[in-house]
């Protein structure tokens, strides 16, 4: 995956040496995506931005296309820095089953960490 500054991703066949899908994130106007990254499972990934905030995403094979088409699902996690000031600067993503934990840095020094988790009975039904 190729992040672009102008909020375009673009999921490349490393094999084929070909762009394969393309996906525009919703930006606001001025906002720049910074930084990315992927989740150890290659299917979930993270991009922040110039205005502090963070997307999260998921690649999932189109059913409906050839092998090598992906959809991609994306959304945004609000309020994770104080104000539009402090960009992201660093992500992390640990696998996702469906708990994990994504680890954030920000331009002005702070650093976050959320955990996603579920019920017991949700976890035992997945």
């Amino acid at each position: 995956m190729i992040g672009h500054q102008s909020g375009i991703l673009k999921v490349i066949s490393i094999n084929a040496l070909k762009v394969t899908s393309i996906y525009k994130v919703a930006l606001e106007e001025g906002e720049t995506l910074v930084c990315g990254t992927y989740s150890p499972s290659g299917h979930n990934f993270a991009v922040g931005t110039s205005f502090g905030a963070i997307w999260i995403g998921m690649m999932k094979k189109d059913p409906m296309a050839n092998t090598t088409k992906y959809n991609i699902f994306m959304a945004k996690v609000d309020t994770v820095s104080h104000g539009q000031s402090n960009a992201v600067t660093s992500i992390q993503l640990t696998n996702f089953d469906p708990t994990g934990c994504i680890l954030a840095a920000f331009d002005n020094g702070q650093v976050r960490c959320w955990h996603s988790s579920v019920k017991h009975e949700v976890y035992q039904k997945l």
